[in-house]
């Protein structure tokens, strides 16, 4: 007796879970089972989408707190004047500002300027070769009309040639 009230009771309980009329089709069984298993594959991809998102969310987060801890963005350097020196401590190299123009100037042994190049006033470029004694004898350059000319210079530093 015992076995028959306890299976009374189960189905008691699961008659009080769905309504009197509640009538399971073969069919309905189907589309459920069917309808379960698309709410579980968008469920994982859903899930996929989500976990793809995550990744590239914390890649872009570590390469923004790299790029901002490990790629430092500074002036290494800024000076008016720069002088390179050789072993016994002589001057054998300027890059400076004259006067607001730039210019680059290589000196000999002797400290003496053998080839300056830079910016006139006017933004024209040139190049000057200096005889030992520091004096131009020859001067490559860009004219203001944009036109190249070659002058020498005798020791003396008058004009010997030009050519425009």
């Amino acid at each position: 007796m015992n076995d028959n009230t306890s299976e009374h009771h189960s189905d008691d309980r699961e008659a009080d879970q769905f309504p009197e009329d509640f009538v399971v089709e073969d069919h309905s069984v189907e589309n459920l089972l069917t309808r379960v298993a698309k709410l579980e594959r968008r469920n994982r991809i859903v899930m996929y989408i989500f976990s793809l998102f995550v990744v590239v969310v914390l890649i872009s987060a570590t390469f923004s707190v790299l790029n901002q801890n490990i790629i430092v963005q500074q002036k290494l350097m800024e000076s008016k004047e720069l002088t390179l020196i050789d072993s016994q401590g002589n001057a054998r190299l300027f890059i400076r500002m004259f006067s607001r123009v730039p210019v680059l100037q290589i000196l000999d042994a002797n400290g003496k300027p053998r080839m300056s190049m830079g910016l006139r006033f006017d933004d024209t470029p040139f190049i000057d070769l200096s005889d030992r004694k520091g004096n131009t004898r020859a001067t490559l350059e860009i004219t203001s009309d944009d036109s190249p000319a070659l002058t020498m210079f005798n020791k003396n530093g008058d004009t010997t040639f030009t050519i425009n």
